[in-house]
């Protein structure tokens, strides 16, 4: 009697095993890559003129190591004396997601220490920053117009 239990228990736990197994759905696992041009002209219209940082420089003045990275667009303000700044990131890896993200975080962090004693409008504008990520997307957004350009890539990259 008790056999009968142990392989009617087992032969239940398989099937719950079984059932909990299901495949996703065909559209999520063909989602299309962003393109992170595309959404760049999108989010800079909230931002003003901006510059791009590009190969070694963008090694040497943020940090992000091209090998890491599938696509990258990064804009500086052109202004010196303003904070804004955008980071559009692919991660080839999680990885490499991983690192990126810390950067983004530590780039934020600096950003706040460099503006907190001598620009408080800019230190405002730096709190409401965001670093946002989204599978091996990442986005670090300084604007006056964050939230804006955070609804553009949370809906980019949803």
């Amino acid at each position: 009697m008790k056999l009968v239990r142990i392989m009617a228990a087992t032969l239940l736990l398989a099937l719950l095993l079984t059932a909990c197994g299901q495949a996703a759905p065909a559209a999520e696992e063909a989602k299309d890559p962003v393109d992170l041009n595309k959404l760049r002209e999108s989010v800079e219209a909230v931002y003003p003129k901006m510059m791009e940082v590009e190969g070694e420089m963008r090694l040497n003045f943020l940090g992000i190591r091209e090998e890491d990275c599938a696509q990258c667009v990064t804009l500086l303000c052109d202004d010196g004396m303003k904070t804004d700044e955008l980071w559009l990131i692919e991660a080839v890896d999680d990885a490499a997601m991983e690192r990126l993200t810390k950067l983004a975080q530590q780039r934020m962090e600096a950003k706040a220490q460099e503006t907190e004693s001598y620009a408080p409008d800019q230190y405002e504008i730096v709190q409401q920053g965001k670093v946002l990520t989204s599978g091996r997307y990442l986005a670090l957004i300084v604007t006056p117009e964050a939230e804006a350009a955070a609804k553009l890539f949370d809906e980019a990259v949803g």
